[in-house]
């Protein structure tokens, strides 16, 4: 038997955001140095290093921009499950420890005729996931939350499905005592909320294993 999870306001986690987040502290170290050895700059010598590193810097930005647009879906979410109730429930591991350090798997097979246009979910994880389907990894999350405003990832899986069976899993792990002060956790647990009456097919709920 599955527990059911009481947690705040789902709010959806926007990783691309959060990439670009880092491109633009990355940036503004960089203009602090540049400040900073401004007055230095005749040296020849420590000229040529500051340029080395600032190239490295700003390579470094651009890797993190390029990955973020070329892992970013542009999905969008049913407007309902903004404003009310979600139909899945929060799932977990029977007789575990409720912020106790684990890592848990958690499966769930599917089959389809045929493989739709679009297959939007969204997931979410007490602390962290990492989504897969049919073996392809799909994506990690959530970022880091508080018990009134748990964040979620949107995923559209339509790209990772095939005719006939289908295999959707996650490796879901809660850091426990281990965790680092930021990493508010309520309860071990595993969320998966389908974008549409077809997706939906995904919820969790008592036909998942772990």
């Amino acid at each position: 038997m599955r527990r059911t999870l009481k947690v705040g306001r789902i709010v959806q986690d926007n990783m691309l955001i959060i990439e670009w987040y880092f491109c633009y502290l990355i940036y503004l170290s960089i203009k602090k140095l540049y400040v900073v050895v401004k007055k230095d700059m005749s040296n020849k010598y420590f000229s040529k290093k500051f340029i080395g590193y600032k190239v490295l810097l700003l390579s470094f930005a651009a890797c993190l921009a390029v990955t973020a647009l070329v892992n970013a879906q542009t999905v969008s979410v049913n407007p309902k499950l903004l404003n009310g109730s979600w139909s899945a429930h929060w799932i977990t591991c029977p007789d575990i420890q409720a912020r106790a350090y684990g890592v848990f798997h958690f499966r769930k097979k599917m089959m389809l005729s045929e493989v739709p246009e679009h297959f939007i979910i969204h997931v979410s994880a007490d602390n962290r996931y990492h989504l897969f389907v049919n073996g392809q990894s799909v994506g990690r999350g959530p970022a880091r939350s508080t018990r009134y405003n748990w964040n979620f990832g949107t995923y559209d899986l339509a790209p990772y499905l095939q005719n006939g069976k289908n295999v959707i899993a996650a490796q879901v792990w809660n850091m426990g005592e281990y965790a680092p002060v930021a990493q508010l956790s309520q309860e071990t647990g595993f969320l998966v909320q389908g974008n549409d009456s077809l997706s939906e097919t995904a919820n969790t709920n008592t036909s998942w294993t772990v």
